[in-house]
């Protein structure tokens, strides 16, 4: 039975099962109930044990793209020529709609409503499945659109440095061109970003743009040093609204009007933006790729990058900076995986999702593994699951509320990061859960060890 709140009242725990009695918690001292989302904050720090749970798998007909939550919970699966609906608790397949060229997951709106990009441009689909209007920006569009507030859409299409907002009736709001047009050589491929100044921010072929999303009016432009940087990697934002990009071997700080405040080295993991120029061809390495990913940023500020190369004996890791650009920390994970993208949840979890070509000896011929590891705040292992071989170039990942999805080739799974939490939802209504001062928690009549601090 599912229960809604838990029972953090201090009694004592027996010693034959935790050996001390349990510490009081600050906040959850008496009696009352609290919600079982504050209890599961409570207790899932990086010293309690964390274990996974596959809550399910489902195969599809075809190779799964992409990944998405939608508001009302579902998973949004991008198929080569349609999306599916999966439902969370058990992946049944809800429904499916076909649709020629879908490049990128449907974005889905609060109200149900939601918007496809394709060959076509955008289309709107209603709640009820029927496409309400379509509209062709001038070539294809493949490029992730942007939702807005008022229920429209931002988009980018292929050809030409522009960027398009239409209202909820597929009406043009504004169209910003980003440069001269015909334009050629600066063409927007990446995701774009939304920083909390109300502004969009698009690298297009190594040239930092920022756009005023209500007024649709250019602001700036930056272009990105030194040489190595992604031409259409997206970007990420701090908390307080600084930029960050990187390319091959180097990362970079931002300002919010695109001054560059410094540059990290993913080949010697140093600070190099007031070094010599004559010697910063040692700290750049386009051709081993130490930073394989873009970076994200944590709820607290830290700074995360992913390197590796996909061979068997390459080096991968996940590395946290701080905001002056010095490492906080850094945990290598699985030889020869390429970190293809790190995901934050709001509890700070580090999820790197990441491939490794594994050689089949017999017939000299690599196949992929899908990986996916999850990593506490202060970058202690908690998890890790990986996929069985399969010949696949996706690798899709979404964060839901309580599970996180991975894919590789046709099948999609469920894991649940948090056995702890699933076995709360288990126990009868009343249960009552509590942190012992040494290494135990009881949850119920449970005894659960925790998980080690490792040392230092």
């Amino acid at each position: 039975m599912r229960i809604d709140t838990v029972n953090l009242s201090s009694f004592s725990i027996p010693r034959s099962a935790a050996g001390k009695r349990p510490q009081k918690l600050d906040g959850y001292a008496g009696t009352a109930p609290v919600p079982l989302a504050a209890a599961m904050k409570a207790i899932q720090e990086p010293t309690l044990a964390n274990s996974l749970v596959k809550a399910w798998e489902q195969e599809m007909d075809e190779e799964v793209q992409h990944l998405r939550v939608a508001p009302d919970g579902s998973l949004m699966v991008n198929l080569p020529n349609r999306y599916a609906v999966l439902s969370v608790d058990q992946g049944t397949i809800l429904g499916s709609q076909e649709h020629e060229l879908l490049q990128t997951p449907p974005i889905v709106n609060a109200d149900g409503s939601g918007y496809l990009v394709g060959s076509w441009g955008v289309a709107r689909v209603e709640p009820d499945g029927e496409t309400s209007w379509s509209k062709y920006l001038g070539s294809s569009v493949f490029n992730e659109a942007l939702p807005t507030p008022d229920g429209g859409v931002v988009a980018t299409p292929c050809s030409g440095a522009q960027v398009h907002r239409l209202d909820a009736q597929g009406e043009k709001t504004w169209l910003c061109e980003l440069e001269p047009q015909p334009c050629y050589d600066r063409e927007v491929k990446g995701r774009m970003t939304q920083d909390g100044l109300g502004r969009l921010l698009l690298n297009g072929n190594g040239r930092l743009y920022a756009v005023d999303l209500q007024s649709g009016t250019k602001l700036w432009s930056r272009d990105l040093e030194p040489e190595g940087i992604w031409f259409n990697a997206p970007v990420a934002v701090t908390p307080d609204n600084h930029i960050l990009v990187n390319g091959d071997s180097t990362l970079q700080l931002l300002d919010p009007d695109g001054k560059t405040q410094w540059v990290w080295s993913g080949k010697t993991h140093r600070r190099i933006d007031q070094l010599p120029p004559e010697t910063l061809k040692d700290h750049l390495d386009r051709q081993a790729a130490p930073l394989s990913c873009p970076p994200a940023v944590s709820p607290d500020g830290q700074i995360l990058y992913g390197g590796g190369v996909a061979t068997d004996d390459s080096k991968c890791h996940v590395v946290a900076l701080d905001r002056q650009g010095q490492k906080i920390w850094a945990r290598d994970l699985s030889p020869g995986l390429r970190v293809e993208s790190l995901q934050v949840g709001a509890d700070g979890t580090v999820y790197a999702v990441g491939s490794s070509a594994v050689l089949d000896r017999r017939t000299f011929r690599y196949s992929n593994t899908a990986e996916v590891h999850a990593l506490s705040p202060q970058g202690e292992t908690i998890w890790s699951f990986k996929t069985p071989k399969e010949s696949t170039s996706f690798l899709p990942f979404a964060l839901g509320p309580d599970q996180v999805y991975l894919s590789s080739g046709k099948k999609i799974y469920a894991l649940r990061p948090d056995a702890l939490k699933a076995r709360c939802e288990e126990l009868e209504s009343g249960a009552s859960i509590h942190l012992g001062a040494d290494d135990h928690v009881l949850v119920g009549g449970t005894v659960l060890k925790k998980r080690k601090a490792p040392a230092h």
